[in-house]
């Protein structure tokens, strides 16, 4: 078989795909019978060979599905999912109806079922269509990993899921991938709705940090450091209050990483971690510092922090990147300086867990991982921010560690999932190496429990001078790229902004500015555009995208005021802590 060569149309630019095909063993279930113009589809069992389409007229068939389907679905540019390959009739049907601003995107979870049909059926002219076409199989990682980096790498969204008749009757299991597939996507939606709400908030919180986040190490400096330590994940669920004393007696022989909602309760045990773990932009979430002072450890914070507790831990901030500082992230990564990255989702628990994993520690116990409501209602442990809260109403109930069922809220409940996709997807191999330790609590997907009084069995103290090691990873950055950097950026959105007014002002007066495309090309250049101003452009394109026919000459006025307000306040915000960095690191007044 030679996919490439007979499919290179379609294939050409993933010779990966091509090659984890071909060394797919076995036999399909859904076979193929030579006709014109397209092949008949059989679902294949061993008695008899089922059609999957109409064999009178398929091209009709399929033509009566798919528009009923889409009346029923949305008519509006989009990713279309088909869900299992029934043949080349429901895909050519769908192609015919999306125009050029829409994608079709066939997930077949049978890499054999996948096979046979490229095999079988000329795709090549897919390629003619309007409408972009996407084949999506599972081989290295699960489909609905593989399904939501897919979406999630375009600007449009997805509209809905279709699963022919003929699949329904013959693949039972494609509504349990169904099932997956239509959680990414809520998880997605999810996730663009808060970029599109916090954009620029996050945006702030990094320039007004900015003076303390680039005389910061990154976490990068202290990866794979810690192999010979044991490390405490410490969270504030309920749990904690009777494993407080377990880890007092044992904080000389294992590193210990607070979340912030923890810090305090373990402050109050005479417990002081070596990190504490910040990934929250709310400004409710300095309560957690209010009071503390001249701790001995660390902070470890994302850069879109609240502005105000870096103060806390002068002298000692570490920070790191995330997916939701991924602009101000690049920009910064011009001036050389990268402070490695760690995966966030819902919960600060998910980022403390894969700080240990980034560390490597020997073994990672994980306590008041609970995300569920102790018997009396509370949420989190005592001395905490939230000490003595209690929800007893509008509850859900979701499989426990110990118990059958535990009750916890919607929130919870969500954060439970996505760390068991965490889990899944970047621990499978850590087996052994990670334990959540705790009497209660919600069951997180695969994580190993022990309970408190079994830890022994499973500890083995440090045999590395750990914190020597922290205090001597604990390095400044180079900073000899951040003067330029911050002098060229504010001379850059000054310039976006000035022209910005002035093409306005020409629209205004009824004239379309000779070199508005010239700009509109500079602006795509751009390294300030792409990166400092993203987020808020963003945000304005989101909802772009849900207007219907907009007007050409108000979405252009729209876009310069948008880029040009986003321009001017950018402008404000680095320009005032660019002077600030100067007075604290330099102790000269910014020229400018």
């Amino acid at each position: 078989m030679n996919l490439i060569q007979k499919n290179s149309a379609l294939l050409q630019i993933d010779s990966s795909f091509i090659h984890s095909l071909e060394k797919v063993e076995g036999c399909s279930p859904v076979i193929f019978e030579s006709r014109h113009p397209y092949n008949f589809a059989y679902f294949k069992t061993e008695s008899k060979n089922y059609p999957l389409h109409s064999l009178r007229g398929p091209e009709e068939e399929a033509e009566r599905l798919v528009r009923s389907w889409r009346k029923e679905c949305s008519n509006q540019p989009g990713v279309y999912v088909l869900l299992g390959i029934t043949g080349m009739h429901i895909i050519t049907e769908f192609l015919k109806r999306l125009d050029k601003n829409s994608e079709l995107v066939v997930v077949e979870p049978s890499p054999l079922i996948l096979r046979e049909f490229l095999e079988k059926n000329d795709v090549s002219e897919l390629s003619k269509c309007d409408a972009a076409f996407t084949l999506l199989c599972p081989f290295e990682e699960r489909i609905e990993k593989q399904f939501r980096k897919f979406i999630n790498s375009r600007d449009s969204f997805c509209k809905g899921i279709f699963i022919s008749p003929a699949n329904l009757r013959f693949r039972q299991n494609l509504l349990e991938t169904k099932k997956e597939l239509t959680n990414q996507i809520r998880l997605e939606a999810l996730d663009r709705v808060t970029t599109a709400k916090f954009a620029d908030e996050w945006t702030q919180n990094c320039l007004i940090n900015l003076p303390e986040i680039i005389q910061s190490p990154g976490i990068n400096n202290f990866y794979s450091q810690f192999s010979e330590t044991e490390c405490f994940v410490v969270c504030a669920g309920p749990s904690l209050n009777d494993s407080l004393e377990l880890i007092k007696e044992k904080q000389e022989q294992a590193f210990i990483i607070s979340v912030g909602t923890a810090l305090k309760p373990l402050l109050g045990a005479g417990i002081t971690p070596d990190l504490t773990i910040v990934v929250d932009s709310d400004p409710k979430v300095y309560k957690q510092f209010d009071g503390v002072e001249n701790s001995r450890g660390y902070l470890l914070a994302t850069h879109t922090i609240f502005p105000g507790i870096y103060q806390k831990f002068i002298g000692r901030t570490i920070c790191f990147k995330s997916i939701v500082s991924k602009h101000f992230s690049d920009w910064l990564i011009k001036a050389g300086i990268d402070h490695g990255e760690l995966n966030v989702g819902g919960t600060v628990a998910l980022s403390a867990i894969d700080c240990a994993l980034k560390l490597d520690f020997r073994k990672t116990f994980i306590f008041g991982l609970d995300l569920a409501f102790a018997d009396d209602g509370t949420s989190h442990a005592k001395n905490s921010m939230y000490q003595g809260q209690k929800v007893l109403n509008n509850l859900v109930e979701i499989p426990g560690n110990w118990n059958k069922k535990v009750k916890t809220t919607k929130q919870f409940a969500y954060y439970v999932e996505i760390l068991r996709g965490y889990i899944m997807d970047v621990l499978a191999d850590q087996v052994g190496k990670f334990f959540s330790v705790n009497n209660e609590g919600a069951k997180i997907g695969s994580l190993n429990v022990i309970h408190p009084e079994d830890l022994n069995n499973f500890f083995t103290p440090s045999s590395q001078n750990y914190r020597e090691t922290l205090k001597d990873q604990f390095k400044n950055i180079e900073q000899s790229g951040i003067d330029e950097l911050c002098e060229n950026s504010i001379l850059e959105l000054s310039s976006i902004n000035e022209k910005c007014r002035d093409f306005l002002s020409k629209i205004q007066n009824g004239r379309i500015p000779e070199n508005l495309e010239e700009f509109e090309n500079s602006i795509r250049e751009s390294e300030v555009s792409n990166t400092l101003t993203a987020p808020a452009l963003n945000s304005y394109l989101l909802t772009l995208n849900n207007q219907v026919n907009p007007d050409p000459v108000e979405m252009t006025k729209n876009f310069l005021t948008q880029l040009g307000g986003a321009s001017e306040w950018i402008e404000g915000l680095l320009n005032n802590s660019y002077k600030r960095y100067l007075n604290y690191n330099k102790g000269v007044e910014n020229g400018a």
